[in-house]
């Protein structure tokens, strides 16, 4: 079983790093979505080690999106987890 860190970030270049270090030997993989952050915060973590960092495609934030889109994610990955058990 693959264990995945998910995680939702805007400006937070100061932290993400020592946030993603923290989890890293917890998590077989780690999904950054960030929300259009106007610092280096994308780019940090890139270069972080078994970590995809994407930026989020929806225009303006996620306000309305963001529960329904990772709702479905982490409901699939239960369901999928469950089933493999």
């Amino acid at each position: 079983m693959k264990i995945v860190g998910m995680i939702r970030c805007k400006n937070e270049a100061r932290w993400i790093e020592r946030c993603l270090a923290s989890i890293l030997p917890l998590c077989d993989q780690i999904v950054v979505l960030d929300d259009h952050s106007d610092d280096d915060t994308l780019a940090r973590c890139q270069a972080m080690p078994k970590t995809y960092a994407f930026e989020s495609p929806f225009e303006g934030g996620l306000r309305g999106m963001f529960s329904f889109v990772w709702f479905d994610v982490f409901q699939r990955t239960s369901t999928c987890n469950l089933e493999t058990l």
